[in-house]
């Protein structure tokens, strides 16, 4: 029989070690569409409110234009530049926000259908094939080990003792002889045909 180097324990705790990994990745993966989400949120909030600005901003500015226009009839001027840079700066967020929200929703499909093949093809199909492999091999290790426990005092297979141990393990002339004896094997010669 060939040395066994594998520890039932170490092989037990890297099965339950995995087991351990499959729930955690279903945790990280629930949490992280929790929090994609959350985000999502956030920024369509934030969209909301930087629309809201825009507009709000946009009704100023026209305002402004439209004072300036009446103090230009009365032979004056207004600077509505301020108010066009706090538009022009509040379209700018308007945009950004849009982008990022395109950008996370495109990467937040790109996410969910990698998430769904490692769910799909590792955790429900790979994981479980290798646990099980797992726990057949250390039924096979423990198995061994039971049987080779079970045989502690014979010889491995293939082993050639050293002279010292050749006594430990060959059985003495006797104990051959009446084993074969009773088993039948040893026949007593017969003079007639030479044997």
């Amino acid at each position: 029989m060939p040395d066994l180097h594998a520890n039932p324990e170490d092989l037990a705790a890297l099965r339950n070690a995995l087991l351990r990994f499959a729930e955690r990745q279903q945790e990280a993966f629930a949490q992280a569409e929790a929090e994609v989400q959350a985000l999502l949120r956030d920024i369509a909030e934030a969209l909301a409110a930087a629309r809201a600005r825009e507009r709000l901003l946009n009704e100023r500015a026209q305002q402004c234009h439209q004072q300036a226009a009446y103090v230009a009839a009365a032979g004056g001027w207004l600077d509505c530049a301020p108010a066009e840079r706090a538009l022009a700066h509040a379209e700018r967020r308007v945009a950004q926000l849009i982008r990022a929200q395109d950008m996370l929703a495109r990467a937040w499909e790109t996410y969910h259908s990698r998430q769904s093949y490692l769910r799909d093809a590792e955790l429900e199909r790979a994981l479980p094939r290798a646990v099980r492999y797992l726990e057949a091999v250390l039924n096979g290790v423990e198995a061994y080990l039971a049987v080779r426990l079970d045989r502690a005092d014979e010889p491995p297979e293939g082993f050639i003792p050293s002279p010292a141990q050749t006594q430990q393990y060959q059985p003495t002339l006797d104990e051959l002889l009446t084993k074969k004896h009773v088993e039948g094997e040893l026949r007593p010669r017969n003079p007639e045909h030479g044997v």
